[in-house]
């Protein structure tokens, strides 16, 4: 209702974050960026509508790292039921599909509206598929975005992965200025493991901070294929975050007992090589249904 939206919500504020230990991927936090803040390795989305309460005990856990886009309704009422103290201490990731000063201004603004905070940590320019999305215009608008204090940093996320490692490196824009773009969100997980080819290497190579997403492969990590059977979210989450080049798994769960899966394997990010090598096979099972399914589809 109305009257409950418009009642605070009451959490802990996170614990203060011991910059050395983190940095050493103790405590379960990471960099987000060179000059970011401290986050926490897992972030939570609002794409599956958890529960305003189900976000609450996300930060009473420690988490303070946070996915929006338009359409994260509880997400949305979430934040505008924190205290400024709250919700000064968290850190906020969205980004726009649009490429003019128009669209991408109006985007930032919108979430820092929706969100009730003053500003973005991260700005990311959604799905890149090519260098030319980036006008003189549009690093302008962004780096304006910047300069007012609006977001503290931006950068893109992409499928592509010659891209990927391009922008890690250093990209020459608008046929002048180079830019390292960090951090950088991609796909990986167990039945997509493309990135662990040239991305992550590349990572590692620049000190680029890489953040995943599409962790489960959409859930379908967490059900059988053949005769193997399906692996826990917490596993799943836990592959990403074992491998050395990745700072933060972005998470989506839809309810409590889902968060609380996912929390585990923040709390707990260790990963047996026997665990591990099953993951892998499962995850090439899954790889290849999807791969022979979609085959099926195209053909009709």
């Amino acid at each position: 209702t109305a009257s409950e939206r418009a009642t605070p919500i009451v959490v802990q504020p996170p614990t203060p974050i011991d910059s050395t230990r983190a940095a050493c991927g103790v405590a379960g936090y990471a960099p987000l960026g060179a000059r970011g803040p401290l986050v926490s390795r897992i972030g939570l989305s609002g794409h599956y509508g958890l529960e305003e309460e189900g976000f609450a005990a996300g930060v009473d856990a420690g988490i303070n790292l946070f996915f929006w886009e338009p359409g994260y309704t509880t997400l949305s009422r979430f934040c505008q039921r924190l205290s400024p103290t709250v919700k000064a201490q968290l850190h906020f990731v969205a980004g726009s599909f649009k490429a003019t000063r128009r669209g991408i201004r109006d985007d930032a603004h919108r979430a820092l509206k929706w969100l009730g905070v003053e500003r973005l940590s991260l700005y990311l320019m959604f799905w890149t598929r090519g260098w030319n999305r980036f006008s003189e215009e549009v690093i302008e608008t962004l780096e304006q975005l910047e300069q007012a204090g609006d977001i503290g940093a931006f950068s893109l996320s992409t499928h592509n992965r010659e891209l990927a490692c391009e922008a890690m490196r250093g990209k020459d824009m608008c046929g002048a200025r180079q830019r390292v773009w960090s951090p950088i969100m991609v796909r990986y997980s167990a039945a997509h493991r493309g990135a662990e080819q040239h991305v992550l290497p590349t990572a590692l190579e620049t000190g680029a901070t890489v953040m995943t997403f599409n962790n489960t492969c959409y859930g379908r990590l967490l059900e059988s294929a053949g005769d193997s059977p399906g692996a826990s979210a917490a596993d799943c989450y836990r592959f990403a975050l074992a491998h050395p080049a990745v700072a933060v798994c972005w998470s989506a769960p839809a309810n409590r007992e889902q968060l609380n899966e996912n929390l585990a394997a923040w709390r707990s990010p260790e990963l047996s090589p026997e665990i591990r090598l099953a993951l892998e096979t499962h995850g090439a099972r899954v790889y290849e249904r999807d791969r022979t399914f979609t085959g099926l589809i195209r053909q009709r």
